[in-house]
């Protein structure tokens, strides 16, 4: 039985081809929305962030898209989800809002 908790990080050739199959699966306009979130944001943003980030975004938006109301539990899941750091959940709705009114 395989575990993941005893699993290696990947490194070298097979990360960087999990790099790419992130990068394939995540449509481009969320890696564009997460340059302009990294442009901007209140902590800067480091590259490897940004797949976390464009996967947060594209859970995040679609939810928005879908009229959805989130709340700050399901922010919270989302952001475990995609893996990212919760603190920057409010500074990414402050950046939507903002965003989002220009």
């Amino acid at each position: 039985m395989l575990s993941l908790k005893h699993r290696r990080k990947p490194s070298g050739f097979l990360s960087l081809m999990l790099e790419y199959q992130m990068k394939d699966t995540i449509p481009m306009k969320f890696y564009d929305i997460t340059e302009e979130y990294a442009q901007e944001a209140a902590t800067p943003v480091q590259e490897t962030e940004h797949d976390a980030l464009a996967h947060y975004f594209e859970l995040l938006i679609t939810r928005l898209m879908n009229g959805e109301e989130i709340s700050e539990a399901a922010q919270a899941d989302m952001a475990q989800q995609a893996g990212i750091n919760p603190q920057r959940i409010d500074d990414i709705a402050q950046f939507l809002n903002t965003w989002g009114n220009e």
